[in-house]
Parts: structure tokens; sequence; C-alpha cells
């Protein structure tokens, strides 16, 4: 009965009564967090400028027998870079009457490094996921695009927002996972409906940009070699950034003020 009425709770915001309020106030999160991260963190998007010059320029000059190899950490190292900014954001989107300075964000380095961490043990645990999938033929289907996918990639952002919100512990990493399974359950009618909505945003951003980059009408079009180009040297990481910055903004303001709301109203439900 617990669940049901949660259920029935986390969907009365897409009342009609209440649906200007919560857009309001979502809007007024992204405009925040994002005030306060250029303010602070604008030297992140430098960073990344650099890394990809540098990225690029080492596999130009490597062989192509190399490069395939090389490919592998330039991707590494740009999903690494990209992880670094969500973390800095998921930090500036958080409420704090502290001051967003250098010195809060410093604060935070050792969540940072452990998160980067155990998401890089996932990447190369990752790479031997294709002979997996063989063996799933239906592993390509609605419900891994539209229920699977979304629900974990909202999952993922409450698990660092309460891993965030907690001191730091190895212990804390495994106890925010058991937080952040908890809102999933009791709020998943709404964690749903807006990790799919964003999903779908940034799926269509996605191929927009790819299509835009990659379609070559006329073999002899510049179009075709220059999403090649993107692709192998890592500049298309960057235009990928860009482009998915408001569903990643969007997803991370709805579930930062969900958790809020949640644990200042049922405490002893999820500690």
């Amino acid at each position: 009965m617990l669940l049901l009425k949660s259920w029935k709770e986390s969907l009365e915001v897409f009342l009609p009564k209440n649906i200007m309020l919560f857009g309001k106030l979502t809007v007024n999160t992204m405009l925040r967090t994002m005030k306060a991260w250029l303010s602070t963190c604008w030297w992140l998007l430098l960073v990344w400028i650099l890394v990809t010059i540098i990225t690029a320029a080492a596999i130009t000059m490597v062989t192509l027998a190399t490069r395939t190899k090389l490919f592998k950490l330039v991707v590494f190292v740009h999903l690494t870079m990209l992880l670094i900014i969500v973390l800095t954001l998921v930090i500036a989107a958080r409420p704090s009457v502290t001051i967003k300075n250098c010195r809060y964000y410093f604060s935070y380095w050792r969540h940072m490094l452990l998160v980067v961490g155990m998401f890089g043990i996932m990447f190369f645990a990752l790479e031997n996921m294709h002979k997996i999938t063989k063996s799933f033929p239906s592993m390509n289907t609605v419900v891994l695009q539209y229920i699977i996918l979304p629900t974990a990639l909202a999952f993922l952002f409450l698990w660092i927002i309460a891993f965030l919100d907690t001191k730091f512990h190895i212990y804390a990493l495994w106890s925010s996972f058991i937080r952040a399974l908890k809102l999933v359950i009791y709020n998943y009618p709404f964690v749903w409906v807006m990790s799919a909505i964003t999903f779908s945003m940034a799926k269509i951003f996605v191929h927009l940009i790819v299509f835009l980059i990659f379609y070559d009408p006329h073999p002899c079009m510049f179009s075709g070699l220059a999403g090649l180009v993107l692709l192998f040297t890592g500049l298309i990481f960057p235009i990928l950034g860009a482009v998915l910055i408001i569903p990643v903004l969007l997803l991370l303001s709805t579930m930062t003020n969900m958790y809020t709301r949640q644990v200042h109203e049922h405490f002893d439900r999820y500690y």
C-alpha cells in the first residue's frame, strides 16, 4: 500500500494544477545550475578543448594499425571529461548554503575521484559486453530503449546525487546506492516519465547531429569525410556534449528536486 501511495504522489506533479509550478521550478534549477557551473568551472571547457586538440593531433600522426587501438583510449579520455563535467554539474545543482566557489567544488574531489574510478572500471568491463549481447538478439527492443536504459540513467544520477550528499567513505558508495534504489522504486512513475522524456530528447538530438555530420548524398561530397574525421580524432565528443547539455540538465534538475523533496518529507523512508 505504501508503494502504491508513493507512486500516486509521484504522479501528482503532472496534474494541471501542479505542472506549471513544476515547470518553473525545473527551469529555475537548470538556469541556476548552469550559472553556478559557468561562474567557477568554465575552465573545464578549455581543458576539454585542449584535450581534444591533443588527442586529435595524436591520432592523426600514428599509423592506421595503431589508430584503431588508440581510438579506444581517445574514447575513454573524452568520456572521462564528460563524466567530470557531469559530476561538477551535479555538485552545482545540489542545494547548499555554502558559496559555490572553487573551494566548494574542490571539497568533493575524493567523491569525484571514486566515481570516475568506478565508471572507469565499468568502461573497461563493458568492452567485452558484445560477447554477451550476441546471446540476446532482442536486446535492441522498445523495452530496452524506453524503459531499462532511461531508468538506469536516472538511477545513476540519483546514485551520484546521494553519494555527494554524504561524507566521504567507501561504505557511503554502497549506502547511497541503496538510497538511490529506494528513490527509484518509491517514485518509479515520475522517474520513468522524466527519464524517458529526456532519453528520447537526447536520442533525437544525437540522431540529428549524426545525420548532419555523416550524411553524404554523393560519395565525393566532403560531409561524409568530415564526419569520419570528427569521429576518429575525437572531435565528435565535444559536439555531442554541447548538443546533450539540455536533456542532461533537464534530467539532473528534476532528479535533484525530487531527491531534495523526498529526503526532506520522507527522511525515515530512505535513511
